[in-house]
């Protein structure tokens, strides 16, 4: 049987000067906002958050310390409405669509530029993944991608399916 990689294993190389860093607290999504502020903080380094709407939620707060930051720090709010990740998990499976939706995809109705309102932020909803460079390039900010739990799971299962399908026995 061949080891099916993460498709997050396989970033294309380049010459970029780009420093990558990871936050995992309890529960995978605690303190994630106010790591990554910190990090642009202590490094002085324009810097890209990417989180779900429930991390945001998680650490909504955080992003009050951007007062106290001079360099760029973009949060890319991946909104899904609700916790797309734990469609991955078995419990997906084995609970009713229901029991699932109200245990693991928690919806939140998290309305990402009334977020950015509230501290004073610039608000980006994207329309395509192509729209993301410019975004990037804008400054702080938040920048909300919306996105489809359930085409998220497949989109994922289909790409590791071609991944594996790819790599030679």
């Amino acid at each position: 049987m061949k080891a099916v990689p993460r498709p997050e294993a396989l970033p294309p190389t380049g010459d970029a000067d780009v420093l990558f860093l990871c936050n995992r607290g309890t529960n995978g999504i605690d303190g994630l906002v106010s790591s990554g502020i910190g990090a642009a903080r202590a490094s002085g380094r324009p810097t890209a958050i990417v989180t779900g709407d429930l991390g945001l939620l998680h650490d909504i707060g955080g992003l009050a310390a951007l007062r106290d930051v001079s360099t760029p720090v973009r949060v890319v709010v991946i909104d899904n409405d609700g916790g797309g990740i734990f469609g991955f998990l078995p419990q997906a499976e084995a609970l009713g669509d229901d029991e699932f939706e109200a245990l693991l995809g928690t919806p939140r109705g998290v309305d990402v530029a009334k977020v950015a309102t509230l501290f004073d932020l610039p608000h980006r909803h994207l329309e395509t993944l192509a729209d993301l460079p410019d975004a990037l390039d804008a400054g702080t900010g938040l920048i909300e991608v919306r996105t489809d739990r359930g085409n998220n799971v497949e989109a994922h299962r289909e790409l590791t399916r071609r991944v594996h399908d790819a790599l030679p026995d």
